[in-house]
């Protein structure tokens, strides 16, 4: 199927492959192994996993001993859903230089989608719309011990100093709304910041996949 994409799209390689899902009927070695040939082969550069559990990093790091790395994981993570968080840790142990003589441990991103929460994160919290009405989140958020503001909330989700996210994914409708997220990147939460935001969290029904 790498091969029909180059050809269709009419190059020789991608940057980036992603692994989306793990079939759970494949084994894990069998996935790596096919990630490390079209590294080998010249069809892909890197490669990367999207919204894996944490329990499945040893048998990963088990068959990345024998193949090619990845170099990012994709996880369902912002303000208020921050249950992906838990394979953090993880990554920021693979990146100990403690292990650096280890082939099975090496510099992964942590990369987040939906940091904005579907748009929930760029509204007012009293602002009512279509897609909202099926957010399983706005309740969450309404929930909270305390009110903080949307530009906090915002910097939180897509800071990668304080939350340990490497990038975020952000999808945009206008070229304003584009300007706003560059412009918030020289932005830093100072330590109080952080404490309004971190401590009101409370945890919630694990959603999707992660």
């Amino acid at each position: 199927s790498v091969k029909n994409t180059l050809k269709r799209l009419q190059i020789d390689y991608v940057d980036v492959l992603q692994c989306h899902r793990f079939d759970p009927d494949t084994p894990i070695p069998e996935v790596m192994q096919t990630l490390h040939d079209v590294v080998q082969d010249g069809y892909v550069r890197y490669s990367m996993l999207s919204i894996i559990a944490s329990m499945l990093i040893p048998p990963l790091g088990y068959a990345i001993n024998k193949s090619t790395p990845f170099i990012s994981m994709q996880n369902h993570h912002n303000f208020i859903y921050r249950e992906g968080r838990e394979i953090f840790p993880i990554l920021k142990i693979i990146h100990s230089t403690h292990f650096s003589d280890c082939p099975c441990f090496f510099g992964v991103g942590a990369i987040s989608w939906s940091p904005l929460a579907r748009g929930v994160l760029t509204r007012p919290l009293d602002v009512q719309t279509t897609r909202g009405s099926t957010n399983r989140l706005d309740g969450a958020l309404r929930k909270k011990d305390k009110i903080v503001s949307i530009v906090l909330m915002q910097l939180y989700s897509t800071k990668k100093r304080n939350s340990g996210v490497t990038a975020s994914i952000v999808g945009t409708t206008s070229l304003r709304n584009l300007e706003d997220i560059i412009a918030s990147i020289p932005l830093v939460l100072d330590a109080e910041e952080m404490l309004l935001l971190e401590e009101p969290y409370k945890h919630i029904e694990v959603i999707g996949h992660t």
